[in-house]
């Protein structure tokens, strides 16, 4: 009997994917992380990142700590204050110039000279500030053209008002104040407007500094974000050498190794000095930039004396009507004064604190308390004030180059550190590459 066709039909299978075999190296990884070879290969290569990492994390936190410190010492704190003396050299000149030119109260004699030798003085002093904070400021440089501008506007009106002072003093017959117009205060008036109003040079001198004054590092700062890293990684570097310390005694019957606790002892010094610094850095820029604002703030209480005792003067003869004042801001802001008005006694209290002495701000506030008509005030109040205030100034300066000084990490600390991560490899070498040759002599 013969069998008929096949007729059944064929059914695929499903194919089954098998596990993919692992290669060849994995294979040999696995097997040889078990062993002791295997392990000393991995402690070693554990411990050399480790350690790269704690020289990188603190090699780069002093970096940060360098720049900032160095940028705040060299550029930040000289432009701030450059600009705060900017403010007392103009307020000065057009103190002087006022002086000068306006006609006397009392029929007095008029004078031909001119502002005279401290007027150009304090312009030039002038100028050589505003190159300086071009050169070392960060932020709003156009600024510093904007000003250069507004004094070339400003030292012609002053020029004008000085030429027609002259012309009124040697006209003869003398002109009749009552029936003519004196055109040295009008453009003394012109040149107060270029000066203080709410777009003048005043205005936007201390519109840079407190620009470049927000640059200055905040109080408290530190790299404390690479300092955690930092000392994160050095606790994981002691952890692996203990760890490598009690593999080493419990396969060789070592009790201690020396060029592990060497290691160990490198670890904690970069660790501790890292941190030092990056903590005594931190209090010394809090001090310079304490020291900065005082400079600007005596500097800032000198410009208001100024401004009063030039009202003083040109109040006599036409009240000085200017637009807005600038709005206060930063460091001394409750005493930053109102061009538009005479300073009054009330603005020296946020200029002064208590260490700059009672007698000196009871002089600064009789001399804005006085009224701003009132021409009896001279010279030597004026003088006296400013005196005491340059005096105190100057008494910061030293306190001041102190800190950013103190502020400076130790030179070579980043080589230092690297010498030390050097080192570590190097024990770290030792430790374990005379073992590993071993292993490799008996395979």
């Amino acid at each position: 009997m013969t069998a008929g066709p096949d007729t059944r039909t064929s059914v695929s299978r499903p194919s089954v994917s098998r596990p993919s075999v692992p290669p060849g190296w994995f294979r040999r990884f696995r097997s040889e992380a078990g062993t002791t070879p295997g392990r000393l290969r991995g402690l070693l290569a554990a411990m050399i990142l480790a350690t790269l990492a704690v020289c990188a994390t603190g090699v780069e936190a002093v970096a940060e700590l360098r720049n900032t410190t160095e940028t705040a010492a060299e550029r930040t704190s000289p432009t701030v204050i450059d600009a705060a003396l900017v403010r007392v050299l103009l307020a000065d000149a057009d103190r002087v110039a006022v002086r000068s030119l306006l006609p006397p109260t009392a029929g007095g004699k008029r004078t031909t000279n001119g502002p005279g030798g401290l007027y150009q003085e304090d312009i030039k002093s002038v100028e050589q500030a505003l190159e300086r904070a071009r050169t070392t400021g960060q932020v709003d440089l156009d600024a510093i053209r904007t000003v250069n501008d507004q004094m070339v506007v400003y030292l012609g009106d002053v020029a004008q008002a000085q030429a027609h002072a002259h012309a009124y003093a040697v006209a003869s017959p003398a002109p009749d104040p009552a029936n003519s117009v004196d055109l040295s205060v009008v453009y003394l008036s012109y040149a107060a407007e270029q000066l203080r109003s709410k777009d003048g040079i005043l205005v936007a001198v201390e519109n840079f500094r407190l620009a470049n004054r927000s640059h200055l590092p905040n109080q408290g700062w530190g790299p404390w974000l690479l300092l955690v890293l930092h000392l994160t990684a050095g606790a994981v570097l002691l952890g692996l050498a203990v760890g490598a310390q009690l593999f080493l005694r419990r396969r060789f019957h070592r009790r201690a190794s020396l060029e592990l606790v060497g290691v160990a002892a490198i670890v904690v010094l970069m660790c501790g000095w890292t941190t030092a610094q990056s903590t005594a850095t931190s209090r010394a820029l809090d001090e310079g930039v304490r020291e900065t604002d005082r400079v600007t703030c005596l500097s800032q209480a000198r410009a208001l004396a100024a401004l009063a005792d030039r009202d003083h003067r040109y109040g006599v003869h036409l009240p000085l009507e200017v637009s807005n004042a600038h709005p206060p801001q930063g460091a001394c802001a409750a005493a930053t004064p109102a061009y538009k008005e005479h300073p009054t006694d009330a603005q020296a209290g946020g200029f002064l604190s208590e260490q700059d002495g009672v007698e000196t701000q009871r002089k600064l506030r009789t001399l804005l308390s006085a009224p701003p008509a009132t021409a009896s005030v001279g010279d030597s109040m004026y003088l006296d004030v400013d005196r005491s205030l340059r005096q105190l100034q100057e008494s910061r300066t030293a306190p001041l180059a102190r800190a950013w000084d103190d502020a400076l990490p130790v030179r070579g600390l980043e080589w230092i550190l690297i010498i030390c991560a050097a080192a570590v490899v190097g024990l770290t070498l030792a430790v374990f590459a005379p073992r590993l040759r071993e292993y490799r002599r008996r395979s």
